[in-house]
């Protein structure tokens, strides 16, 4: 079972979200209320992730700020999934 920690942030911890996976895919959700007025809508982001990108915690990154919901993906085809479906 997933800890609250890793369930919203999925990030090398000794890395900023910069020098995370550069290179990789990058997808930005802006929040327009406060994390804890968004968090059904994050809930559910990160349940589709789940759901729907094979490995995802080997092969997407997630990270919640307090302007934005931040994602990168390795490979092209689930960037593009998530965009159509999130964006």
């Amino acid at each position: 079972m997933l800890s609250l920690q890793q369930y919203y942030y999925n990030t090398e911890p000794s890395k900023t979200w910069e020098e995370c996976k550069p290179g990789w895919y990058e997808c930005k959700i802006p929040l327009q209320n406060s994390v804890s007025q968004e968090l059904k809508y994050i809930e559910s982001i990160i349940d589709w992730v789940y759901n729907h990108i094979e490995k995802c915690e080997r092969h997407a990154r997630w990270a919640v700020t307090n302007k934005s919901f931040n994602f990168k993906f390795r490979y092209e085809r689930d960037y593009l999934m998530f965009v159509l479906r999130w964006s």
